[in-house]
C-alpha cells in the first residue's frame, strides 16, 4: 500500500515535470489513506536527477540531507513504500500502521 502511494506520488512528479510533494490526489497523509493504509505517523521523500541503477546515489543525496535523513533514520516508522519512475524520479513514503496487525506495504 505504501509502495502505491510511493508511485503515486512519482507518477505525478512524471506527468508534469516537477519534483513535488503536492498532488491533486492530496497531501502524503490522504494519499496513503487512499490506499486503505490506516496510519499514526508519515512522511515523505522525493528525489529527482537519479538515473537507472543510482540507487547508491540517490540514497546518498538523502542521507546528506537533515530533514530526508531524519525520515530515514526515524525509529517511529516501521513501513517503507518507494517508486521510481521516467529514469529520474524517485519517492520513499515512511509510515507505521495505526494497529500493527496486517498487510501493509
Amino acid at each position: 500500500r505504501l509502495t502505491q502511494a510511493a508511485q503515486t506520488q512519482t507518477d505525478y512528479m512524471v506527468m508534469t515535470n516537477t519534483l513535488t510533494h503536492d498532488n491533486p490526489a492530496g497531501d502524503i497523509g490522504q494519499r496513503v489513506r487512499n490506499t486503505g493504509y490506516v496510519y499514526s505517523n508519515v512522511a515523505e521523500n522525493v528525489a529527482e536527477g537519479y538515473g537507472t541503477n543510482e540507487e547508491v546515489r540517490v540514497m546518498q543525496g538523502w542521507m546528506n540531507s537533515t530533514i530526508h535523513r531524519d525520515n530515514i533514520l526515524n525509529p517511529v516508522f516501521v513501513h517503507l513504500g518507494a517508486a521510481f519512475g521516467s529514469e529520474t524520479y524517485w519517492t520513499q513514503v515512511f509510515s507505521s500502521p495505526l494497529e500493527q496487525t496486517g498487510d501493509f506495504a
